[in-house]
């Protein structure tokens, strides 16, 4: 028993991460909290129906605060609190999307800013070798642009380019679902003990 005990290795559960192992940390790590996928959507519905002409200058202040928010440690922002705002921020987004508001352009532009922040800081890569931190800050942006790109361009495409009626009534249908969703699981998060 005391040789096996002398024998033994420190046992670890997972292998070194590579790059390759980064990359597919930072595809997938926000699919598991629903809450960063969500201010996604709720950022590309809002992006996608209230961009139009501003859609570029958009997505560049969303891109300098996507860098900003990887930029803070992951501890700085403890995570119930990072819950609570993305959350808020779903709920506040898609509400105005569903309720079809007019809204300025630097409201546009601060909504773009916030939600780069939070995306941000929620996938921050703890400090560890830069071609782990390189890894999963590229897998982070790859699903960003994926989650934010599709609803955005398809709004975009629906309810600005062809103009169809019934699709602008549509992405007000799947705000308002986002909307439940976020307060559903906001409530959800104040009930938790």
């Amino acid at each position: 028993m005391v040789v096996l005990a002398l024998l033994t290795v420190k046992a670890s559960a997972h292998e070194s991460i590579t790059f390759g192992g980064a990359l597919n940390a930072g595809l997938l790590h926000p699919w598991l909290p629903a809450e960063q996928t969500l201010v996604l959507f709720a950022a590309g519905l809002l992006l996608g129906r209230y961009g139009g002409k501003r859609l570029v200058p958009a997505l560049c202040v969303f891109a300098i605060a996507l860098c900003v928010g990887f930029a803070v440690p992951p501890a700085t922002v403890p995570l119930a609190i990072l819950t609570l705002v993305a959350l808020s921020f779903v709920l506040a987004a898609s509400a105005l999307v569903g309720l079809d508001t007019v809204m300025p352009y630097y409201a546009v532009m601060g909504f773009a800013a916030i939600a780069g922040l939070i995306e941000g800081s929620a996938s921050a890569p703890d400090p560890d070798h830069w071609s782990v931190m390189t890894g999963l800050i590229l897998g982070s942006i790859l699903r960003a642009v994926v989650c934010l790109g599709i609803p955005l361009l398809l709004t975009d495409w629906l309810v600005h380019d062809k103009g169809w009626f019934w699709a602008r009534t549509g992405v007000r249908i799947l705000a308002a679902w986002l909307a439940a969703v976020s307060l559903l699981m906001l409530a959800l998060s104040f009930a938790q003990p």
